[in-house]
């Protein structure tokens, strides 16, 4: 006599633009719950992460890119504000936009931010700086400020958390 048959698993990661997501396996035998711990919850997490980086200093944004790549980010570089815009228009899936506020050309990473908050209220915006402090008072609701330079730790945990804010 062999080993005993090992159930056939099937099962499906469902992902919700409002960042709620289940897990639903079958067994043969039925629907059934299948708790997987954090790995599922880490593979949601991921998935949800697609962020436009807009940095107009082409080391700064190879580096931050690098960073946010090596944590499981799915990164759309962008050099100034029209061509953030461009990005978005074409990515329906970005959950973060990270900027800094000077830019090159006329916009800012704040005009940026504003015409985002506007047009994808659901994406999250990180605004990057090391020579301006904007008052809280200017910043969109879903925009959170951090001064430059930061913790590469920061900046990637803030991304993870863009859901909870």
């Amino acid at each position: 006599m062999g080993p005993p048959a090992k159930p056939l698993w099937q099962a499906s990661l469902i992902i919700r633009l409002n960042s709620d997501f289940g897990l639903e396996a079958r067994n043969g035998r039925g629907q059934e719950e299948l708790s997987l711990g954090a790995l599922f919850v880490e593979i949601a997490v991921q998935a949800c992460r697609t962020v436009v980086l807009v940095e107009d200093e082409p080391l700064l944004l190879e580096a931050t890119a690098s960073l946010l790549v090596d944590d499981g980010c799915v990164v759309h570089p962008a050099t100034n504000h029209d061509e953030a815009l461009e990005i978005l228009a074409r990515n329906p899936h970005v959950t973060v936009v990270i900027t800094d506020i000077a830019l090159s050309g006329a916009q800012t990473g704040l005009d940026l931010a504003d015409k985002v908050a506007g047009l994808w209220p659901r994406v999250r915006i990180i605004i990057l700086s090391g020579r301006v402090r904007p008052d809280a008072a200017v910043l969109p609701g879903n925009a959170l400020f951090c001064t430059k330079p930061c913790a590469p730790g920061a900046l990637t945990t803030l991304v993870r958390q863009c859901v909870d804010w």
